[in-house]
């Protein structure tokens, strides 16, 4: 992946930013504030389980809860996968697990040596939990 594809990559992450559904999300919860966002850039590694925070959640509209997700596989999958991932959700004052619940695993989203990410259906050795 050349310079001009990170460049690219970056431009099209921030301006999602500003879509129509983001802020429509934004209104819904009540943060009328400029937006703000950083750009992580990484090498892709292999991965057999990965997951993403989110300082708020958007599914319950709390702004005083943390959403953190994870499955198996790229954590694409969390995000544009199929809806069996596992969540917990994190009281931000307390630091305490206000809900868990665990996906049934179906898939698992993986990479390939080019070219975008594949679906791949079947549980990693059987197991569920992330």
């Amino acid at each position: 992946m050349g310079i001009d594809a990170v460049i690219d990559g970056i431009s099209r992450c921030w301006a999602s930013l500003f879509n129509g559904a983001v802020l429509i999300s934004r209104a819904a919860v009540g943060l009328r504030a400029e937006p703000a966002m950083a750009v992580i850039i990484q090498e892709m590694v292999p991965v057999i389980r990965s997951g993403e925070t989110l300082t708020i959640d958007p599914v319950g509209r709390h702004v005083d809860i943390v959403r953190i997700t994870a499955m198996f596989g790229r954590g694409e999958g969390c995000r544009t996968g199929p809806p069996d991932w596992d969540a917990y959700l994190v009281d931000r004052g307390t630091n305490e697990v206000v809900e868990t619940r665990i996906g049934i695993k179906t898939a698992t989203v993986v990479g390939r040596a080019s070219g975008p990410s594949q679906c791949r259906l079947a549980r990693p050795n059987g197991m569920r939990g992330s």
